[in-house]
């Protein structure tokens, strides 16, 4: 019998599910297929970014498509969860690196300090893009 699903996007996720099951492939396995290492350690993410060049993934919760930022989804999933209100800070300032060795916690000051510290802040009366 075929199954009835109420919603377009419940048949487009149903589909989507079967072809990584037809492929054998785990929830986990999907994403590597994203992902290509790189010689000086990082972790390329190879799908879909923001302007900023920050990856990000997209996923239902509660019928509702969410997206979080991959770094962010990387570090969760191989150091555990952490505190929301802090950010993922990288120490190769590659915004689309996931190793989880390059990530580390911190606050938006801690962001902003290192910030000036590696010269990436743009001075008094510079223009941003020269």
């Amino acid at each position: 019998m075929r199954k009835i699903y109420n919603t377009h996007e419940e048949r487009l996720a149903a589909r989507r599910a079967r072809r990584r099951d037809e492929r054998g492939l785990s929830e986990f396995d999907y994403k590597w297929k994203w992902i290509k290492k790189r010689k000086d350690g990082c972790w390329e993410w190879l799908g879909q970014k923001w302007r900023t060049g920050y990856g990000y993934v997209r996923f239902r919760l509660d019928g509702k498509i969410k997206h979080i930022a991959a770094h962010r989804y990387f570090y969760k999933l191989h150091k555990g969860a952490f505190d929301e209100t802090l950010d993922v800070l990288h120490t190769c300032d590659n915004p689309s690196c996931v190793n989880p060795d390059h990530l580390w916690l911190g606050t938006h000051a801690d962001n902003m300090r290192d910030m000036v510290a590696k010269g990436r802040h743009v001075k008094r009366g510079q223009k941003k893009y020269e």
